[in-house]
């Protein structure tokens, strides 16, 4: 989950961070592929990916666009574009332009791309609106704005654990104090609407994950990174936290153990001509 605010994003820009993000670009090509089918970008299109982190979806948006097109990276971490720029070169992926910029500063041209995307940034920023608002704002007349975010609604695992769900509630919690929406994917047509887009479109994907999948163990990762808030904002001793973390991952270890994982929301609108 990266954003286009690093006051927002709390698992910051380290190397292991790169790595997970590059695993979920590949995880999530295909629907990223099936949202740009579905907003029809096509060569020559100017496209810009906002909150891309090292990665995002900046290498599909190149061979859509392609050499006639314009690509754009977008993300107000430097330490990001950094890694974007190695990620492209190990990719060879050349013609992505990378700026280093907050979109709510509004310094980029305004009506200046057919598609403006986002990918699981709204999640992590308490201010939807406000990046909708900005999205929009740089979508030319008949141009998309397209976000692709996460709802909670489906992340669980099953046999159940309690403590799963003592975790997971947890960690909720820690989201809600840094006002941030576990639950915005479902809010993605609306914020669309708000911001006077048309002929919103919608879709949602679900992912099953098993022991050995990279994701089988999201959620023990995101709560070791929120530990000390967790710690704060719970009921949860560190010695409770300790043992719970244990218990849940040798459970999520046994091979008739299984995760859903958060729902995919992908939501799109159109900027009236």
């Amino acid at each position: 989950m990266t954003s286009a605010s690093s006051r927002g994003y709390a698992l910051g820009a380290s190397d292991a961070e790169r790595a997970r993000l590059i695993v979920q670009h590949d995880i999530y090509r295909g629907e990223a592929a099936s949202l740009a089918e579905h907003i029809g970008l096509r060569p020559g299109s100017h496209a810009v990916d906002v909150g891309c982190g090292p990665l995002g979806v900046l290498d599909l948006l190149t061979e859509l666009v392609g050499s006639s097109g314009r690509v754009v990276g977008l993300d107000s971490e430097p330490r990001m574009l950094d890694m974007a720029r190695t990620t492209l070169a190990e990719r060879s992926i050349t013609g992505v332009e990378l700026v280093c910029d907050d979109l709510l500063d509004d310094d980029l041209d305004a009506e200046s791309f057919d598609v403006v995307h986002e990918r699981f940034l709204i999640t992590n920023l308490p201010y939807p609106r406000d990046v909708v608002s900005s999205m929009t704002r740089l979508a030319k007349p008949g141009g998309y704005v397209a976000l692709e975010d996460i709802d909670c609604i489906s992340w669980t695992c099953h046999p159940p654990h309690p403590s799963w769900g003592r975790l997971s509630a947890a960690l909720l919690t820690a989201w809600y104090a840094a006002g941030l929406d576990a639950y915005v994917g479902r809010k993605l047509p609306g914020l669309l609407r708000e911001a006077g887009l048309v002929d919103v479109g919608l879709d949602a994907h679900v992912n099953v994950w098993r022991p050995g999948d990279p994701y089988q163990k999201t959620l023990p990762h995101f709560v070791r990174e929120f530990r000390e808030r967790i710690l704060r904002l719970s009921d949860l001793t560190e010695q409770e936290f300790d043992r719970c973390l244990h218990e849940l991952e040798a459970h999520l270890d046994q091979p008739t153990t299984f995760t859903l994982y958060n729902t995919l929301i992908q939501a799109w609108g159109r900027k009236p001509e």
